[in-house]
């Protein structure tokens, strides 16, 4: 007797899962039950933001009649812009403010700059701003100053000639 009591007061969990909320409130209706949702959703790379990513009961399982669902909505895929901040920074600094924003320095690579000042960051690949998954690699150019130019050995020369050729250099 008492189980089928308690049978008779419940009813399955309907499947809500990748409905609209306004189609997950309707649907709920339908079977006699309320929906409550949960404060935040939740990311997810295979259900679009605002659709239903899960709910407690889970589908099939009994509820109360008349009783509540807490349904969780996706926000969607989630995706961190590369910080515009790295470009300029100091190679530790760049890195520690990928790691903060959820990104992997990747690759160091050198380069010389006659803007960059010598240890600052020159640009990121992907490029800043680029919107990428939680912890996708980021590479880094670090500049290495200004490219070195070579002088002409002109010891032991006339001033004059000395005077034109490091002026051809």
């Amino acid at each position: 007797g008492g189980w089928r009591l308690a049978a008779d007061n419940s009813v399955s969990t309907p499947s809500l899962l990748n409905l609209s909320k306004d189609a997950a409130i309707a649907k709920a209706k339908n079977s006699g039950l309320q929906l409550r949702f949960a404060d935040a959703g939740r990311f997810s790379e295979n259900v679009a933001a605002g659709e239903v990513l899960s709910t407690d009961p889970l589908p099939g399982h009994p509820v109360a009649k008349h009783g509540w669902i807490t349904v969780v909505l996706s926000k969607g895929p989630e995706r961190i812009a590369v910080p515009n901040s790295v470009v300029g920074a100091g190679l530790d600094d760049a890195k520690q403010q990928l790691v903060d924003a959820g990104l992997s320095p990747g690759t160091v690579t050198h380069k010389y700059s006659d803007t960059v000042a010598a240890g600052q960051i020159i640009s990121t690949d992907p490029a800043v701003g680029t919107a990428l998954k939680r912890n996708a690699v980021v590479g880094l150019t670090v500049s290495d100053g200004g490219k070195p130019t070579s002088v002409p050995n002109v010891v032991g020369m006339p001033v004059d000639q000395a005077t034109s050729t490091l002026r051809q250099a």
